[in-house]
C-alpha cells in the first residue's frame, strides 16, 4: 500500500541517528507550494537536532512568519522571532555569535512555556514562572528568559497574532551596582609567584606559564580576555620607542567553532595601548614561537583556545591558589581574568583619573567605566608606566 501523501506546509516522522557525538535528524515535508523537502537538522541531543529540523523546516516554508495567529504557540512565535533576527544578521546588523546565544537562550523557554498558545499567554501565567527562575537560577537567567519572550511577543503583535505584550510590566531584574574587587601590586606580586611556585611542581604540565602570560598581558593592557586570546606578532611594534600593541580583534564562537573576529567586542572599541616593559618582554618571547599572523596563546595546532579558564581554574583548586585566596580575602568566583582588566583599570583610574582610564578599557562612555570599574584612541603612554609598577614586588 502507497504512503500517503504528506499535506502541504508539513513534514513527515523524524528519524534520529547519532553520528560521533553529534545526532542527527531527518524528516521529509513539503511546503506550503507542495514542493519536496529533504529536511535535516543536527545538535549535541536528539532534542536540539529535532529543534534544528523544525527550525529549518519553518523558514523553508515561511511557516512561523506567514501562519503566525492567536492560536499559534509560544515555540511558534519564537521561532519567528529567531527568523527575524537571522535576517538581521544576513543584512549585516547583529553579529551571528549574537544570534546563537538568542538560540541557545530560547530552548528553556520553549521548554517551560513553548507549548501554550499565544491567546493563552497571560501576565497572570508567566508572571510568576518569571518570579521563580530568578529566586532559584538568578537574575541573569531571568533577564535571557524575559529577553526571548519580549522579542517572541513583540514579533507575534506584528503579526497581529497579539493585541499587546503581556510582560510590558515585568521587572528587567537589573543586578544592583556592585563594589568589585582589585588587587594591589603587593598581592598581584605575591599571586604571581603562587602560580610560579604551583607550576615548578615536578608533575605539573607547562601550561602555567600560558596562565603567567595571559594574567601578565591582561594586566598590562586591560583588555578582555578574548582579545587577548586574539593577540598576533603583526598586532605588536616592540621597536622605536614605546611598545605598542594594536587592539584589533577578540575570539568569538560562531556555529559552534572559535574564530578570530577582525574587530574587538564593538568596532569602535579598536585602539593602540602602550606595553609595560614586563608585558613587552612576554609578547616578544611569545611572537617568536609562532608565524606572523598566528595567535600568541593560542592552542598547539594554532587554533584559538576555547577553554583558557581551566588553567586558572587548576590553579585555584590547587593549595598554592587556596593559600592565596585566603591571604587576599577572595573566593573563586572572583578570581577571574577579569579580575586583571578590573585592576588595571582601578590603577589608572586612581593615578591618572577615569577618562584614562575608559580609553584603556576601550569604554565609550566614562559612565560605563564608573559603574563597572574602580574614533581609534591612542591610549596615554603614561598609562604603561602606572602599571609597570605592578610587577616591582614580584620580580
Amino acid at each position: 500500500m502507497a504512503r500517503p501523501q504528506l499535506e502541504p506546509g508539513t513534514h513527515g516522522k523524524v528519524s534520529l541517528r547519532l553520528r560521533g557525538s553529534t545526532w542527527q535528524a531527518r524528516a521529509s515535508g513539503r511546503t506550503l507550494g507542495g514542493e519536496p523537502l529533504d529536511l535535516t537538522g543536527k545538535g549535541a541531543t536528539p532534542e536540539e537536532a529535532t529543534e534544528a529540523l523544525d527550525r529549518a523546516f519553518r523558514e523553508l516554508t515561511f511557516f512561523a512568519d506567514a501562519q503566525l495567529t492567536e492560536n499559534s504557540t509560544i515555540a511558534m512565535a519564537i521561532d519567528a522571532w529567531l527568523v527575524n533576527r537571522q535576517a538581521a544578521v544576513s543584512a549585516g546588523m547583529l553579529k551571528p555569535q549574537s544570534y546563537e546565544k538568542y538560540v541557545s537562550s530560547s530552548r528553556s523557554v520553549k521548554k517551560a512555556l513553548g507549548a501554550l498558545p499565544l491567546h493563552e499567554a497571560r501576565a497572570r501565567v508567566i508572571l510568576p514562572y518569571l518570579e521563580q527562575l530568578v529566586i532559584k537560577r538568578g537574575a541573569a537567567r531571568g533577564r535571557a528568559f524575559r529577553m526571548v519572550l519580549r522579542g517572541a511577543f513583540d514579533t507575534a503583535i506584528s503579526r497581529e497574532a497579539m493585541s499587546h505584550d503581556p510582560l510590558v510590566k515585568a521587572p528587567a531584574y537589573r543586578s544592583a551596582t556592585r563594589v568589585q574587587p582589585s588587587l594591589t601590586k603587593e598581592q598581584f606580586g605575591a599571586m604571581r609567584k603562587s602560580i610560579q611556585s604551583w607550576g615548578e611542581h615536578p608533575r605539573r604540565r607547562s601550561d602555567w606559564r600560558k596562565l603567567l602570560g595571559i594574567l601578565d598581558v591582561s594586566m598590562g593592557t586591560s583588555l578582555r580576555i578574548g582579545e587577548v586570546l586574539a593577540i598576533r606578532p603583526v598586532d605588536i611594534f616592540l621597536e622605536d620607542g614605546q611598545p605598542m600593541v594594536d587592539v584589533n580583534g577578540t575570539i568569538v564562537e560562531v556555529e559552534g567553532r572559535l574564530t578570530r573576529q577582525p574587530i574587538p567586542k564593538h568596532a569602535d572599541q579598536e585602539r593602540v595601548i602602550p606595553l609595560p616593559t614586563p608585558v613587552a618582554l612576554t609578547l616578544g618571547e611569545l611572537a617568536s614561537r609562532v608565524g606572523p599572523r598566528g595567535l600568541l596563546f593560542g592552542t598547539r595546532s594554532g587554533e584559538p583556545d576555547g577553554n583558557p579558564n581551566r588553567l586558572i581554574k587548576a590553579w585555584r583548586k590547587s593549595v598554592e591558589g587556596q593559600e592565596w585566596m585566603r591571604e587576599v580575602e577572595l573566593n573563586a568566583h572572583q578570581v577571574t581574568f577579569k579580575l586583571m582588566r578590573r585592576s588595571a583599570a582601578t590603577q589608572t583610574r586612581k593615578r591618572m583619573g577615569t577618562e584614562a582610564a575608559s580609553t584603556l578599557l576601550g569604554h565609550k562612555y566614562t559612565s560605563t567605566t564608573e559603574g563597572h570599574y574602580s574614533t581609534r584612541p591612542r591610549v596615554d603612554v603614561e598609562t604603561a608606566r602606572v602599571l609597570e609598577e605592578m610587577w616591582e614586588t614580584s620580580a
